[in-house]
């Protein structure tokens, strides 16, 4: 005999039910994204590098057309998050005008930035501390301090920091974890009003050069350099200035013939960027990657992996033109989800590939990349290729097989490497789409490299002006005069 609930008991036990679901959504979010059955979650919890968001290299959403504004946004299969198309231009706000929220993406467009321009400017700590400066401006007196302490805001504790040599990401932080600081509250992208920022908004707390803090090595960066040329050496001076002053210990790997010039820039390094950085020489017969796989080698004979957290992997083929740290950015934070971070993404083809020319790996990803990747260029497989197959077989054995080693959702690239199919250009990577390299990549999406070999479409060469952000500190007439001709490579 089946037994059912009496009527006014189940109506009772509906209404509960109703009850604290209802109280379950006021607990998680706020009031003002409850006017729709369909809100997105809060913007602010999207992953973030230095220059906006990235999303997982299988995101199909990088094969839309390039102005698609009704894919601006998505629910996130996995995590519930929020991920951004970069590739639109438009500003979008998320939440309808009568409802008093700014949360809202900035992806800024030249036609739409003066609407927010008069209204705030905003400063980016990094995800999820994105604060506007009306929150950062806000005085609060230290808690448990005399009401006569002088009042001071989360900008002042942040820009202390700074004056002490912290970079802005080292500053953010520390300022948001202090126990007693207005910014646990003033600067929570809960409690104010947060934004997503690009770097078409000017940041007003960026450092003019972050100077390496003490003698960790959690984040270490291996430059593989080959300084055939005055190009390739002022292109190494840029990353160590816009890119290598974020990690605690840079190696720069080189053939053995290069030593004199090296040698000199790691010195000028150490002196003007203070930076700890050192020089190793190998024999260069296998390409970039057997400089990075011998100078990986030592690290790990040297140090072990138990005070590693990352390992980035850079060459010399690129200049950088602004600062950015967001290889390092992405595995900060997202450290258990990740196994492999490359700048650039390949978007057509069906195999995973995350171009080699900046890459990073969490610890616990380096013996993948050290039995199969390193283990087979040292067998040489492409030396006995003419120069086109050569150059394919690198791509094909340390580009494409190195991200095809890890599960495809661990693996992110940063940038798209090719335009939208819709484009209908020619199927080739952004160091041969000068167009998209420009309109898209860089003033779109803040991309912080340009191609050696892509000169002139990219830079007209190493005393281009728009390198003048990272190469402030070089000594411009010893790296242009050097005498290359007396380099003999092998």
């Amino acid at each position: 005999m089946k037994h059912s609930l009496p009527p006014s008991l189940k109506k009772r036990l509906q209404m509960a039910l109703l009850i604290a679901c209802l109280v379950w959504q006021l607990l998680h979010y706020p009031l003002g994204q409850l006017h729709s059955s369909r809100t997105l979650d809060f913007v602010a919890t999207i992953p973030l590098t230095n220059y906006g968001e990235y999303i997982p290299a299988n995101d199909t959403l990088r094969t839309k057309p390039f102005v698609d504004e009704t894919s601006l946004f998505r629910k996130h299969p996995n995590n519930g998050r929020i991920d951004a198309h970069r590739w639109n231009t438009a500003f979008i706000s998320q939440f309808d005008d009568k409802h008093d929220n700014t949360i809202s993406s900035s992806l800024i467009n030249s036609e739409l930035h003066s609407k927010i321009q008069d209204r705030d400017y905003l400063v980016d700590c990094g995800c999820p501390k994105t604060c506007t400066a009306d929150a950062l401006n806000r005085n609060e007196l230290v808690i448990n301090q005399p009401s006569s302490a002088a009042p001071f805001t989360c900008r002042e504790r942040i820009e202390k920091y700074l004056r002490h040599g912290k970079t802005e990401r080292e500053a953010c932080t520390v300022a948001f974890e202090e126990k007693f600081t207005p910014c646990d509250s003033a600067c929570d992208p809960r409690k104010c009003k947060a934004a997503v920022v690009m770097p078409s908004v000017k940041k007003i707390l960026d450092p003019v050069l972050p100077t390496y803090q003490g003698n960790g090595t959690e984040h270490i960066l291996i430059i593989a350099a080959v300084p055939r040329s005055n190009r390739h050496s002022v292109a190494l001076w840029s990353e160590l200035e816009c890119i290598a002053t974020f990690y605690d210990e840079i190696i720069i790997s080189s053939p053995e013939w290069s030593r004199s010039l090296i040698d000199e820039i790691v010195r000028q390094a150490r002196q003007r960027l203070k930076i700890n950085i050192e020089a190793r020489y190998y024999v260069n017969d296998r390409y970039d990657v057997g400089l990075w796989c011998d100078a990986l080698q030592e690290v790990l004979d040297a140090k072990g992996m138990d005070l590693i957290k990352t390992i980035t992997m850079l060459n010399d083929s690129v200049y950088a033109f602004r600062k950015f740290s967001g290889i390092l950015d992405a595995l900060s934070h997202r450290p258990f989800d990740l196994d492999m971070v490359g700048i650039n993404y390949y978007n057509h083809s069906d195999s995973q590939w995350l171009e080699s020319v900046l890459r990073g790996f969490p610890i616990r990803s380096i013996p993948i990349f050290n039995e199969r990747i390193c283990q087979v260029a040292n067998t040489k497989p492409c030396s006995k290729l003419g120069p086109i197959k050569r150059k394919r077989c690198i791509v094909e054995k340390f580009e494409i097989e190195a991200a095809g080693n890890f599960f495809r959702n661990r693996t992110v690239g940063l940038f798209p490497s090719n335009p939208p199919s819709d484009w209908h250009l020619a199927d080739r990577i952004w160091a041969e789409q000068p167009r998209f390299w420009k309109e898209v990549l860089v003033e779109k999406m803040g991309f912080p490299l340009a191609k050696v070999k892509a000169e002139p479409t990219h830079l007209s060469g190493p005393t281009d002006s728009r390198l003048a952000e990272c190469t402030r500190m070089m000594n411009v007439s010893f790296l242009l005069n050097f005498n290359y001709s007396s380099f003999v490579p092998r």
